[in-house]
């Protein structure tokens, strides 16, 4: 049993940085494909040696087992450098955690390479591979993944719970009622906010506030609310999202736009969090993003 654990730590570490590093990941059948090696070694092992348990140590030391063992982490080496582009669509500290994860799998890969040089290098007879050692591994890395799963369980549901947020529902506020605004001061507003947003696109400012348009368009926050309010039906966060949702849904359909991550996208619209923009797309759209996107890449490729 023990032998064929060592085939688990490198897929483990590998599904942690992906599912960190994309936040469209899903655990999916064929991702278990990568523990593929350490079902067969537990097989093999069950079947060929359980009637036989004094061998394992000498198969466990084979020179094909460590050199197996390097060819995987070498794969897998590879296969983590290569998210890096995709970490660069993400937030900073989101980057900063994958680099930081990163240097310890370096630190492994490295500690690995000495521990199995012994069998076909001879860096040093005093380095062997020490069974605790690797059991500690990998109940380290089965508490890694579990924590990674977890936080993205928890994702998936802040972006559900804040869809069915109250706060997002529009409801027209009774102040409003007694300051009526002027027929022709309202279509102004109308008129003069449309033509902003169309050709100054001040939503793509993240830090976008109604007192910053108001100043714009030479008015006074509250008119401004009351006139989004009245003619739109929205508020003005849930309006402003709209023009982001809006770009959003264009940005999915550019090609300069194809590897970015939700995230990337998101914040290239001008959305704070990743929260606020999943409800707002559904509300939008009534979809997740994650969905809306798949399916628009479906739709393109049977085009």
């Amino acid at each position: 049993m023990l032998t064929a654990t060592v085939f688990l730590p490198v897929p483990f570490y590998f599904l942690f940085l992906k599912a960190d590093s994309d936040h469209d990941f899903r655990f999916r059948p064929i991702d278990g494909f990568h523990f593929l090696p350490f079902f067969v070694g537990l097989t093999v092992l069950f079947v060929l040696y359980i009637n036989d348990l004094h061998r394992l140590p000498v198969i466990f030391n084979s020179h094909y087992i460590s050199i197996f063992i390097l060819l995987q982490w070498v794969f897998y080496y590879i296969k983590i450098i290569r998210l890096i582009p995709k970490t660069q669509q993400t937030s900073p500290e989101r980057q900063r955690n994958y680099l930081m994860t990163l240097f310890s799998v370096n630190a492994f890969f490295v500690m690995m390479v000495l521990l199995l040089g012994r069998e076909f290098f001879l860096i040093s007879e005093s380095l062997h591979i020490s069974s605790l050692y690797l059991l500690l591994v990998v109940i380290l890395n089965l508490i890694v993944v579990f924590h990674a799963f977890r936080y993205k369980k928890k994702q998936i549901e802040t972006q559900l719970n804040t869809v069915n947020n109250p706060e997002y529902e529009f409801e027209i506020k009774d102040k409003y009622i007694s300051s009526p605004i002027h027929d022709d001061t309202k279509k102004a507003l109308i008129a003069g906010l449309e033509k902003y947003f169309s050709e100054k696109e001040p939503y793509l400012n993240s830090k976008l506030c109604v007192d910053d348009v108001a100043r714009e368009l030479g008015t006074n926050n509250k008119y401004l609310s009351q006139t989004i309010n009245e003619h739109y039906g929205k508020n003005f966060t849930s309006f402003v999202n709209g023009f982001r949702c809006q770009r959003v849904i264009e940005y999915f359909g550019m090609e300069e736009y194809e590897n970015f991550s939700l995230d990337g996208i998101a914040e290239s619209a001008g959305f704070q969090s990743r929260s606020t923009f999943v409800a707002a797309f559904k509300k939008h759209t009534g979809q997740l993003p994650s969905v809306y996107r798949s399916e628009l890449k479906r739709k393109t490729k049977e085009a």
